[in-house]
């Protein structure tokens, strides 16, 4: 199966993947915000979106906007009672977006599914070389701001 480059190149990116979700993951159960980490993921889709409307590269509309809304939807849920409300209220927002966007676009519908799913077997070398120092960015984040 490893003879192939795909199936190497979708070997390599799951391994980077693994790695690093296995290490944010922890942060992100302790602190009991999997809600918010599942809402960090529909706002990537949505700035996709808007990177494929304005003809930037997805992922690069996907990390702009995961960013910014990060520290954005944090600050709107810092009381507990509240969280779960503002959480899903941006949530709800930014699927709208994301298909507003796409309608937008000139892309298919097929490409909405390639954003919001992804197909791991599809992965390109350079996409893996992204992926790699993203991984050692959040990483490198992780551990640097780690306090006991």
């Amino acid at each position: 199966m490893f003879a192939y480059d795909f199936m190497q190149n979708a070997f390599f990116a799951s391994t980077f993947i693994a790695i690093t979700t296995g290490v944010v993951g922890v942060f992100v159960t302790a602190r009991n915000m999997a809600f918010l980490a599942h809402t960090l993921s529909e706002i990537g889709f949505a700035g996709a979106a808007f990177g494929v409307f304005i003809g930037i590269p997805p992922l690069d509309g996907m990390l702009l906007a995961t960013m910014l809304s990060s520290v954005t939807v944090g600050r709107l849920s810092v009381q507990a009672s509240r969280r779960e409300a503002s959480i899903s209220a941006v949530s709800s927002l930014f699927v709208g977006l994301g298909i507003l966007f796409l309608s937008l676009s000139s892309q298919s519908s097929s490409y909405a599914t390639t954003i919001l799913f992804g197909s791991i077997i599809g992965i390109s070398v350079q996409d893996v070389w992204q992926l790699v120092g993203l991984a050692v960015f959040v990483l490198l984040t992780v551990f640097l701001g780690y306090r006991a």
